[in-house]
């Protein structure tokens, strides 16, 4: 995803909230970083992070993706979470969050000699995860997890997907 997609993704959830929420977005931190997910079917695929985060809320989102002339595999992630302080950890401060998560999956795959590409999507929400660890004043490690629900019959025969996001990076 080039950069200035993900300022314009940015921009585009951040400038409605702060015209709804005010003067207590004033105190808010933005967050970016890079890191591995695992929403590319368990396979550890690099990605782009960013979050807003208040006193006792955050949202977080990511982006990752690979491409090949046959092959290409996209997924985005959003989680809204409560935070709160944990404690601290080796002198670093530690928050842990719990809230509701969702992840876009799109890929698609051209066979050998094929005139058509075989695409799919999915989509899951879900319960979600979150620690936060600031080992070196603004520089942190986060990680997330989202179980995510998708179609009646996986609730059925107990099937989730679960995603999990790692990211080093810098709270501005």
């Amino acid at each position: 995803m080039p950069l200035h997609l993900l300022h314009s993704l940015i921009k585009l959830f951040l400038v409605p909230l702060s015209l709804t929420l005010g003067t207590a977005l004033a105190y808010a931190n933005v967050d970016f970083g890079v890191g591995m997910t695992s929403a590319m079917g368990g396979r550890q695929v690099p990605s782009l992070s960013a979050a807003y985060r208040g006193a006792q809320w955050e949202f977080t989102g990511f982006a990752t993706g690979v491409q090949n002339e046959f092959y290409f595999h996209s997924a985005y992630g959003l989680n809204g979470y409560r935070v709160w302080k944990s404690g601290l950890l080796l002198n670093g401060q530690v928050l842990s969050g719990f809230g509701l998560g969702a992840v876009y999956s799109t890929r698609g795959f051209m066979d050998t000699g094929a005139t058509t590409e075989d695409t799919k999507a999915d989509v899951a929400l879900g319960p979600a995860l979150e620690m936060l660890w600031f080992f070196a004043g603004p520089v942190y490690l986060r990680l997330e997890a989202l179980y995510g629900l998708r179609d009646l019959g996986a609730h059925l025969t107990l099937n989730a997907q679960d995603f999990v996001h790692l990211s080093l990076g810098l709270s501005l």
